[in-house]
């Protein structure tokens, strides 16, 4: 039952009497009419069928209105939904779509007709600032090059090592996927957004816990989501994910993007050491084989039976000689300043 403004003198809150007749002495039922007439609006609006019936009491058919040219124009040429359709024809989305059917014309994806939507403006959310407060965006559609997990190389190789351990991809049950990544600190996150040339949106998720709040980001394009999956990633990654193969060339720049992710550099009294865990033993037993062959030494390969973790460690003079592994002739767009800075004094003590 609609909402009467009693208090107003109104008989209904946007309405001084029916739309229909005229009438205060019946209730408001919605849209402006009184019960009797939207009952009436309601079984006209039923009796619009789109086999060649009228559109209105007495208007055309709808079939006349949008022959099967001008849906297919409006519909995949000019990209309008179904609803933009029913309101420039004065009718409903649902006759839109039994028309639509009956011409044999396919309706789009629920991801294409998102990304339809949020080019034109009709998608709105709103994020958390860091500060306390929020915003409202309106999504423009995000863009990002799609072919940028196809092919190898210094800088695909780096922000597939943050995916691999910072990464997560999760799968919908209609088989749609979307990836993301969490960080507690902005920076890694908009230099991998920015190798990708992608726009999207960096939000901040507060959290109570003692690790504090986290920024993330969600690409949601399919196809950039399969290149992720050929190239190994997969829900629920973290005790089973496989190291992938590569050209060697490209090794260093994917453990740097994976040591910015899950690596740690600190100093324990004089001594430097570097450290990178792991809950899958796989991944970690490749990753120590890539690093012998890059030129480190060989670790021992320890296990934190509490929380299943897996860990390598060097220390000392060894520090610097992986930071000149990972850093050396590496721009600053593809590492995390705060762990390179660590590194660059490690090397600078120890050597």
């Amino acid at each position: 039952m609609g909402c009467q403004g009693k208090d107003s003198g109104k008989w209904a809150t946007r309405h001084d009497s029916c739309r229909g007749c005229g009438t205060t002495e019946r209730p408001h039922r919605a849209r402006g009419f009184c019960k009797t007439c939207y009952h009436a609006d309601h079984e006209a609006r039923l009796r619009k069928t789109p086999g060649g019936r009228r559109v209105g009491p007495r208007g055309p058919s709808l079939r006349s209105q949008i022959p099967k040219p001008l849906m297919e124009k409006l519909y995949i040429e000019r990209k309008l939904s179904l609803q933009d359709i029913a309101d420039r024809y004065g009718c409903t989305r649902v006759l839109v779509y039994y028309l639509m059917k009956d011409y044999g014309i396919p309706r789009r994806s629920h991801s294409k007709a998102r990304r339809i939507a949020q080019r034109a403006g009709k998608v709105e959310y709103t994020v958390q600032l860091a500060c306390g407060g929020k915003r409202r965006i309106r999504q423009s559609g995000t863009s990002i090059n799609t072919a940028f997990f196809r092919q190898w190389s210094p800088e695909m190789a780096y922000v597939l090592g943050v995916f691999y351990t910072d990464g997560c991809l999760t799968r919908t049950q209609n088989g749609y996927y979307s990836a993301s990544i969490s960080q507690k600190e902005p920076e890694l996150l908009e230099k991998c957004l920015a190798l990708m040339n992608c726009d999207a949106e960096l939000a901040y998720r507060p959290n109570n816990s003692p690790a504090g709040g986290l920024y993330t980001f969600a690409v949601n394009h399919q196809d950039v989501c399969r290149d992720l999956v050929a190239s190994g990633l997969h829900p629920r990654k973290s005790l089973t994910i496989q190291f992938p193969d590569m050209p060697t060339e490209n090794l260093r720049h994917f453990i740097r993007g994976c040591w910015d992710g899950d690596g740690c550099i600190c100093k324990s009294g004089a001594r430097w050491q570097a450290s990178f865990c792991c809950g899958s033993h796989a991944f970690i037993a490749r990753l120590h084989d890539a690093l012998l062959l890059l030129g480190m030494p060989a670790v021992k390969l320890c296990r934190d039976r509490r929380v299943r973790v897996y860990r390598i460690a060097w220390s000392g003079s060894r520090c610097g000689l992986l930071f000149r592994i990972l850093y050396d002739d590496v721009p600053a767009t593809q590492y995390l300043t705060r762990k390179y800075v660590r590194f660059r004094m490690a090397d600078s003590e120890t050597s």
